[in-house]
């Protein structure tokens, strides 16, 4: 599979830059449906076609529109709130994975009574012991996913030995059917890291076999890259899923976000003000969230106001680059440093994160004065 080649002129279409709103979010559902293609046909490759599941992560872009192209081709949805539920019902046929740590009775009620969740993923006995009740409620059996917390730091997630507590115990739980477990490793995480945890994976799935239990869904979660940007990781990653699932005889689940949306939208912002001999600028939207939580970039596209003049701008370490620009939000930290950007840049010019898919909604939303209307583009 080739690796695509990103040029202004492909992440920025013509409407983008013509709409004078700043900040503006603008998603492609074009990108979005291509690499829900390119994924499957990479899963199917290495995997096998029948032999895995797909649920996109609302939380990574909670859009119905885009939810449409993600069901049509075949994904289901992970969901973790009220909002998330009320969007995934505009596909009510779609499969819904409930996962998270705050689980609700009214959540988890909600969908099954709409027909129901593909799976509960399930984070300690108190939630096992909720989703059970709620089930006997309704008069259902639910599938249920035991996640794993791989290592003694992670918060998510039980040790262990209190999983193998459970599974020696189901019994008590009888409307709920133990089915596999969730073993996510981290949002995008290296793959040094990513093959520290399948060691984990590996030694649990081991002693449950050794107890008896009978695995027959593993859900790797996510933590994977984009597909322009990390093809050859990613097809590691899941070369690792189909081995570990071929040696305990299970089926693999894998919520992929960053693949899907990270480099479908671009967030364009524009500069406000310049202090050339401080060498910082400040731009109107959030600037550390984008290279921060959301890991968007290691680099940014600028644009001098009514020119199609293209100017890369690499993102450096704290404190190390020519240039700190700085965004809207009163903390020191919403800011980030970087070399590249001209010193005539000018208030008007635009800064570009052309990898603002994944999770930038979100936190745009949480940390903007005024709500961020994203655009559509088909």
């Amino acid at each position: 599979m080739r690796m695509r080649k990103h040029t202004p002129p492909e992440l920025y279409p013509s409407v983008s830059l013509t709409r004078k709103e700043r900040p503006l979010l603008a998603f492609s559902r074009d990108r979005v449906a291509e690499n829900c293609r390119e994924f499957a046909s990479l899963c199917n490759g290495i995997i096998g076609s029948g032999k895995w599941e797909a649920f996109f992560p609302l939380k990574v872009a909670c859009l119905p529109e885009l939810l449409a192209d993600v069901h049509d081709n075949g994904f289901g949805v992970e969901v973790i709130s009220i909002p998330e539920f009320k969007c995934a019902q505009t596909m009510p046929s779609s499969p819904k994975l409930l996962s998270g740590s705050a689980k609700s009775e009214a959540l988890v009620s909600a969908g099954m009574r709409e027909g129901g969740w593909r799976f509960v993923v399930c984070e300690s006995v108190h939630e096992l012991t909720l989703v059970d009740r709620v089930a006997r409620h309704w008069g259902t059996t639910q599938d249920v996913l035991l996640r794993l917390k791989l290592t003694p730091r992670r918060r998510l997630g039980m040790p262990p030995e209190e999983m193998l507590d459970l599974v020696h115990s189901a019994d008590r739980f009888p409307n709920c059917r133990l089915v596999g477990i969730h073993a996510h490793p981290g949002s995008n995480v290296s793959q040094e890291v990513a093959l520290k945890t399948t060691d984990a994976i590996e030694r649990m799935l081991d002693a449950l076999g050794s107890s008896g239990f009978k695995v027959n869904y593993v859900n790797f979660g996510s933590g994977l890259p984009p597909l322009s940007t990390g093809l050859t990781d990613l097809s590691r990653r899941i070369q690792t899923f189909k081995r570990i699932a071929l040696q305990y005889q299970a089926k693999v689940i894998i919520e992929p976000g960053r693949p899907i949306v990270a480099d479908a939208a671009c967030l364009l912002s524009s500069i406000t003000e310049v202090r050339l001999r401080e060498r910082q600028v400040s731009i109107n939207t959030a600037a550390y969230v984008l290279h921060g939580p959301c890991r968007a970039d290691a680099f940014l596209l600028y644009r001098r106001a009514h020119t199609d003049e293209f100017i890369r701008v690499e993102v450096t370490p704290p404190k190390m680059g020519a240039f700190r620009v700085c965004g809207i939000w009163p903390a020191e930290g919403d800011s980030l440093w970087v070399n590249g950007l001209p010193d005539d840049c000018a208030e008007g010019d635009d800064l570009i994160f052309p990898h603002a898919g994944a999770y930038a909604l979100g936190f745009l939303g949480e940390l903007s004065f005024e709500p961020l209307p994203p655009l559509l583009l088909e």
